[in-house]
């Protein structure tokens, strides 16, 4: 099963829950190990924060994984290309549907 590199973080109804994780200080989220519907959601979760956050601020989506389930790596890649300027980066590897995630990285923030 997969994790986000750090403890889960879910926020309490998403309205008043906290979310308190350095990686999202740094606007950095890593997904780490086989895509599934849960590294899915909470990826989503925390994409979808940093964007209400700070519209305009840097988010950079860091991956190591063998890639995992196609919808759930679907739903990600959906997310980071109608959020746009997500940057991608792999930090080990991006097989299958992490690849795909990689690959809607904005132009220019890939790596």
């Amino acid at each position: 099963r997969g994790t986000l590199g750090s403890p889960a973080v879910v926020p309490e109804g998403y309205a008043g829950g906290v979310i308190d994780d350095a990686h999202l200080e740094r606007r950095v989220i890593r997904l780490e190990g086989e895509i599934g519907d849960e590294l899915a959601n909470d990826v989503i979760v925390r994409l979808l924060f940093l964007r209400f956050e700070e519209p305009e601020g840097p988010i950079t989506l860091e991956l190591d994984s063998p890639g995992g389930a196609v919808v759930a790596g679907f739903a990600i890649a959906d997310v980071v290309r109608a959020l746009g300027g997500v940057g991608t980066r792999c930090i080990g590897r991006a097989h299958g549907t992490a690849a795909l995630i990689l690959a809607c990285g904005a132009p220019g923030q890939r790596e």
